[in-house]
C-alpha cells in the first residue's frame, strides 16, 4: 500500500520510519528550506517509502496462506492471529479496518 508522502503527516511517520530502520535521516526540511528544497524533501521521503513499503496484516496473510478464502468482511479479527485489534470486537463488527493496518 503506497503512502502519499506529500501529505505532511505521512511525511514526517515515514522520514521518522526510514531513520528508525536505516539509521539515516532523509529530506531536508527545516525553516529556512525554500519550496525547491522541500520538493527534494518529500521526493527523497516518497523514493524511500516506496521502496520500504510496509505490509498490513492482510497482505501479510495472504503471503503466509495464499490459499486460503482472505476476503476482508468473512475473516475473523486478525487479533486471533496475534495481530492488533482496533476494535471492540463483536458479532456484528467489521473487521478490514484492523485487517489494513500496517503490521
Amino acid at each position: 500500500m503506497r503512502i502519499d508522502c506529500s501529505i505532511a503527516e505521512n511525511y514526517l511517520k515515514e522520514g521518522l520510519r526510514a531513520y528508525k530502520q536505516d539509521g539515516r535521516t532523509i529530506g531536508n526540511m527545516n525553516s529556512d528550506a525554500t519550496p525547491e528544497i522541500i520538493k527534494k524533501s518529500i521526493e527523497a521521503v516518497q523514493n524511500w517509502s516506496d521502496n520500504h513499503q510496509q505490509k498490513t496484516y492482510l497482505e501479510d496473510f495472504k503471503e503466509k496462506y495464499p490459499n486460503a478464502p482472505a476476503v476482508p468482511g468473512t475473516m475473523p479479527c486478525p487479533k486471533h492471529f496475534g495481530g492488533v485489534n482496533l476494535c471492540d470486537v463483536a458479532a456484528s463488527i467489521d473487521c478490514d479496518e484492523c485487517w489494513n493496518q500496517f503490521i
